[in-house]
């Protein structure tokens, strides 16, 4: 018993830890690949991989732990004793995802699968190992909690702070000299910019913009659940009176500015709907009605003042064009090959293993791009640069859409199978045995609905984009939707 204790008091601060530091990732990398190597090279391998270290070590310590509790059970086992073997649905479909995908991609490159597996599988696989332990009562909420809105402060403030802030200063820290770009074999872009307009989309301490955007949404859905957790208070006293405007002002103004600036239109959305959901299901009666119509008037408004002052801040042709037509193709593509391509043949896998390709349509300025000889430049859908007679650009497949990613990789049936996973999911934070129809198990039990408005903002917003691509977003979402399904103490094997 004293083991189990002290295994799980270093698995809850390791979980801490990796949830705290991931949203610094791409800065990190990014500073301690120029003091390594110098300026212009890609991420430095091994020190991208400390997230997988400390990922290896949990699963180490879970493995341990449950040892230490099933010994009786693999001792009967070894003595010829029948175990029954049961499996939840979600992991019997995330079983069935790894199947097919080891059944269908022989063909591709060992680097493109590994790639894959890494952007599909080793969130879901960590999701399934924290959902089978158990938890300390109101870890997330007294410790995870208050650090990620801390964590989510610090990158919003760093993030406005590099609006203004003139391109020496990036590349001072390791970032490329370009602006928009991703390159496989060269240092990340501090920013990009709005196709069109020399207005910046600010990524803070992340590897882009929309990337900055999505993990808004973790302390964004928490703040939402502190704020209305506050609210159905009976007494409150001046300190913590104080303490609620100091929390109201940093989260409802730092976080929306922040995220407004990333000018992700996805995450905009997603923000909006998770919202929305919160205030439904938290706020009862004719008090409901008037709030979500003071939101929809204010969204409404804003919206056509943008669109008036600003409109290449919504309405992107080049953007848009190319969604329309990625999506497109791609529905085609997973119907053409209804069993699949394969894993990390779509989405950023492929994007790691592909030459850099950059878009432009006709008339717009492309001189900034012409002295790039590793950059593939097409006009429309013509290779300009470099000529295809020199060499036929292979770029990379990228539905910008993550379920449509996975029909490509994994055929119809891997479509429909992970659909099924992020419905099962979503309703069982919703159904979960700490249900939030109250407002008394709202103050009780925060967990399940910040997890649920999280889990639902990111599903959403991969709709539109490659929205799990980034780490810190499925690392930090999935496994806090494992922790808040681990609560009831499931095992895989029961």
């Amino acid at each position: 018993m004293i083991v189990i204790t002290m295994l799980q008091r270093i698995r809850h601060h390791l979980v801490f830890l990796l949830f705290i530091l991931l949203p610094f990732h791409a800065l990190l990398v990014t500073v301690g690949t120029k003091l390594l190597e110098g300026s212009g090279h890609p991420p430095h391998s091994l020190l991208a991989l400390w997230k997988e270290v400390l990922m290896a070590l949990i699963f180490l310590i879970a493995i341990l732990e449950l040892f230490q509790k099933d010994r009786k059970i693999i001792m009967g086992l070894m003595h010829g004793e029948r175990w029954k073997w049961r499996i939840s649905l979600e992991r019997g479909i995330i079983l069935a995802l790894l199947i097919i995908a080891f059944s269908i991609s022989y063909k591709l490159s060992a680097i493109s699968f590994v790639y894959g597996f890494k952007y599909l599988f080793v969130p879901l696989i960590f999701f399934a190992v924290l959902a089978t332990l158990p938890w300390e009562e109101n870890f997330p909420e007294k410790k995870l909690f208050p650090a990620l809105l801390i964590v989510g402060g610090i990158i919003s403030l760093y993030g406005i702070i590099t609006f203004f802030l003139p391109q020496g200063f990036f590349t001072l820290l390791g970032y490329s000299d370009a602006h928009s770009l991703y390159a496989p074999g060269s240092s990340l872009s501090a920013f990009q910019q709005i196709s069109g307009t020399g207005i910046r989309r600010i990524q803070s301490t992340f590897s882009g913009p929309n990337q900055m955007g999505l993990w808004l949404l973790i302390p964004w859905s928490i703040a939402l659940v502190e704020f209305l957790k506050s609210k159905v208070k009976a007494q409150k006293g001046k300190e913590q009176e104080k303490r609620q405007k100091i929390f109201r002002i940093f989260a409802f103004c730092l976080l929306p500015f922040a995220l407004f600036l990333t000018f992700s239109r996805s995450a905009w959305i997603a923000a909006f709907i998770i919202t929305i959901v919160a205030i439904g299901m938290s706020v009862k009666g004719k008090q409901r009605v008037n709030i979500l119509a003071a939101l929809f008037s204010v969204v409404v408004l804003a919206g056509v003042v943008t669109m008036v002052a600003a409109p290449s801040l919504i309405n992107r042709s080049i953007s848009n064009r190319h969604h329309f037509e990625r999506v497109r193709d791609g529905i085609i593509t997973m119907i053409d090959h209804p069993l699949g391509l394969g894993l990390g043949s779509a989405g950023p896998a492929s994007n790691r293993t592909s030459d850099a390709c950059v878009y432009f349509d006709e008339g717009s300025d492309i001189s900034w791009a012409k002295d790039r000889s590793d950059l593939c430049l097409f006009v429309g859908n013509a290779q300009i640069q470099p000529s295809i007679d020199q060499k036929a650009c292979r770029c990379a497949l990228l539905p910008e859409n993550w379920y449509v990613q996975v029909g490509i990789e994994l055929g119809i049936i891997g479509f429909v199978l992970f659909a099924s996973l992020i419905v099962i999911v979503a309703r069982r934070l919703a159904m979960s045995d700490e249900r939030l129809e109250t407002v008394n198990m709202l103050t009780a039990h925060r967990l399940p609905l910040a997890a649920f408005l999280m889990f639902i903002g990111v599903s959403i917003a991969a709709l539109f984009l490659h929205a799990w691509e980034d780490s810190a977003v499925a690392y930090t979402v999935w496994g806090l939707t494992g922790i808040s399904l681990g609560r009831r103490n499931t095992r895989i094997f029961e």
